[in-house]
């Protein structure tokens, strides 16, 4: 990442807070009976290379106002193949727990964080840019997993504008 986008850096504790989102996502799917996600590195490594994307091309938003990659384009480059597809974003938070507070009071974003049809996650954090420090979470249910066929999750909170 740093070669391609030397303004992307890796914080000292990206190894630790990737390792604790995943565990606050977990707690907060467990809370609501939920099955935990797993971590998947196809995932991680596409969240990554999105958060130094923001960093580098100076914007922020699901659809690269560069590049004009969108959530599908980006699963579809890094060979991510699923039934179900989702990413959350964010900018300067300075921890996980703060992080996860501010995507849990976002209904869209909660939404995520508590579809049952999503069974793996990829978290990318780095730091540089206008906002210091960007998180990016993939959500995914592959192929490679049985289609999910139990009821459709929706927040009735979010209202979504794109």
């Amino acid at each position: 990442m740093t070669v391609r986008f030397p303004e992307c850096q890796l914080p000292a504790e990206a190894e630790f807070w990737r390792t604790e989102i995943l565990r606050l996502v977990n707690q907060e799917r467990q809370a609501q009976g939920l099955n935990p996600v797993t971590q998947n590195q196809t995932l991680e490594d596409q969240a990554t290379e999105y958060a130094c994307e923001l960093i580098h091309y100076d914007f922020f938003g699901h659809v690269n106002e560069v590049t004009g990659s969108t959530l599908t384009d980006r699963a579809a480059e890094s060979g991510y193949d699923y039934w179900i597809i989702g990413e959350n974003l964010a900018a300067g938070q300075l921890s996980p727990a703060q992080v996860m507070a501010d995507w849990m009071d976002s209904p869209c974003h909660r939404e995520n964080l508590l579809n049952p049809a999503f069974i793996e996650l990829g978290v990318g954090v780095r730091s540089g840019g206008d906002y210091g420090l960007y998180w990016v979470q993939e959500f995914g249910r592959p192929f490679s997993s049985k289609v999910y066929d139990g009821p459709p999750y929706s927040d009735p909170e979010c209202v979504r504008t794109e």
